[in-house]
């Protein structure tokens, strides 16, 4: 007879602008279960948005507030403990030498999730939420995520998330950049409204925020404003009258922090954060029609965690996080005019041609999704200049923020784009040898599908139909059907053959069947 076995247990650790955090979970009846929660408040945010920095004293109550966790994780004999850190880590200059202690002294080592990935799970815990509440709205929404350092705002459309943009400043860092300003003036509250619709500009969205009516809205604060407002928790959520958290605003925009603590029985800090993220809804909502704010209970942890003790629920993110890039990809790419058919096609003839490679050559699903990007986005520098237009597009797709991207995701797919039949990569090109070693070969297998998928559409009318990639023997064959001529496909294509054989170590051919047999 088997013995019993209990459910796997693994805790994750967060450490935050303003405080770290600690979980110990396990899946009960498909469910996660929270065993434990902790947290410890570090001024972390407080540091860097002050000085860019993380002080001596604020590294050691990190530690000694980590040593802590881990001696109550140690209790529960937790199989896996993750760390992570997000925006206040993310922007400290001392940030390596930060991590290395926390290492040497904790044994820990600490994930730092860049922005979009943070936003990314942020998102994904408040989609899956309002599904299970049924609450999910069907039509055009605004989410959006006020932190201590940033604030990230995003836009569903009933399916997937298909715009966003992050505005750098949370509500810790006002605090922070306006101190001063704050100490001579007897309405802050309006130079905080000033600074936030200067910069929260939706021109370059798709969509017209002012026909919005749904937003959901999460962040550290929520809870306190909720119960301010006498708004209870039901159904798995707040929902908060526009007009109560309004009339909130007024009675204490006037005062100062510790004015507000005292009358409300909270801290110092807290009122602080209360004063800032208060003054960052409303500035949000007031872009849209919604008269009620829904939060759900949407914890960035609560993903990860998960995320480990459910392979299938890992699996579940991948492929909503391969969604909502793609989808904010092609929104991209109508903002820069590109030709979606030409874009279609080539990224159709790309993933065919890596489908075929991967297997052999170490290419991963991640890979495959920077080889969609490049060929999605991969004509917005037409839009920038007619005679630079490759390299414009590789600078336009370097710094495009894209909702769980990654800057080395972004990177890699300008790499891919900025070369055509007539621009070869050259390693010596400091664009490619700053790369590292390994992701040097990764982006030259990438731009050789690349190039010879753009080489088959150079006229950018689809000529080739009913396209097949085989391996034959020691060769890649790519055959299709056409009526049409193919003299400068056929040219495209030679230009790019040799620098694909060079770098798979396989030969290549182009098999064009006429279309009228």
């Amino acid at each position: 007879m088997k013995a019993n076995r209990y459910p796997k247990v693994a805790a994750l650790i967060d450490i935050g602008s303003s405080e770290t955090r600690m979980q110990i979970a396990q899946i009960r009846k498909g469910k996660l279960n929270r065993i434990e929660a902790l947290s410890y408040p570090v001024a972390l945010g407080r540091d860097v948005y002050s000085t860019g920095r993380v002080s001596q004293a604020t590294v050691r109550e990190l530690i000694k507030a980590l040593e802590g966790f881990l001696n109550v994780i140690r209790e529960y004999a937790a199989e896996e403990v993750a760390a992570v850190t997000t925006n206040a880590l993310r922007r400290a200059e001392n940030r390596g030498f930060v991590l290395d202690q926390v290492k040497i002294r904790t044994g820990l080592d600490v994930m730092v999730l860049e922005d979009n990935e943070e936003k990314s799970l942020i998102y994904y815990e408040m989609i899956r939420t309002l599904r299970e509440s049924d609450a999910l709205p069907e039509d055009t929404t605004l989410f959006s995520f006020v932190g201590a350092g940033s604030v990230g705002i995003a836009f569903y459309n009933g399916k997937t998330m298909y715009d966003s943009m992050t505005v750098p400043t949370g509500a810790l860092q006002l605090g922070e950049l306006f101190r001063s300003i704050q100490q001579t003036t007897d309405d802050f509250g309006q130079v905080i409204a000033d600074y936030i619709h200067s910069s929260l500009t939706y021109d370059n969205l798709e969509v017209d925020c002012r026909n919005i009516r749904n937003v959901v809205f999460t962040g550290s604060m929520i809870s306190v404003i909720a119960a301010m407002t006498d708004c209870p928790f039901t159904g798995n959520m707040y929902r908060i009258p526009v007009s109560k958290m309004r009339d909130l605003y007024d009675q204490i925009r006037a005062e100062r922090p510790e004015s507000i603590a005292l009358r409300y029985k909270l801290s110092t800090r807290t009122a602080e954060m209360l004063y800032l993220s208060l003054a960052l809804y409303l500035s949000l909502v007031s872009f849209t029609q919604a008269d009620t704010i829904l939060s759900p209970r949407s914890d960035m942890s609560d993903c990860l965690i998960r995320s480990i003790l459910l392979p299938a629920e890992l699996e579940s993110y991948k492929e909503y996080q391969h969604d909502i890039i793609l989808s904010c990809a092609d929104t991209t790419a109508r903002f820069y005019h590109c030709n979606k058919a030409n874009s279609d096609y080539i990224r159709d003839i790309s993933l065919k041609m890596f489908d075929r490679l991967a297997g052999q050559q170490s290419l991963s699903h991640r890979d495959r999704m920077v080889l969609e990007l490049a060929c999605v986005l991969h004509e917005c520098g037409h839009a920038v200049s007619a005679r630079h237009h490759l390299q414009s597009g590789y600078d336009v797709i370097r710094h495009t923020d894209l909702i769980g991207a990654t800057k080395s995701d972004m990177l890699l797919a300008a790499t891919i784009a900025r070369y055509n039949e007539l621009e070869e990569p050259d390693m010596s090109d400091p664009q490619i040898s700053s790369l590292p070693e390994d992701i040097r070969t990764k982006a030259a297998k990438l731009t050789a599908i690349f190039r010879i998928a753009n080489a088959l559409d150079n006229t950018h009318t689809e000529k080739l139909s009913d396209i097949t990639v085989r391996m034959r023997e020691e060769t890649i064959e790519i055959s299709g059907r056409t009526s049409e001529n193919m003299y400068l496909e056929n040219y495209a294509f030679k230009q790019c053959a040799a620098y694909f054989t060079d770098v798979f170590g396989t030969g290549i051919r182009l098999r064009v069947r006429n279309a009228l047999k």
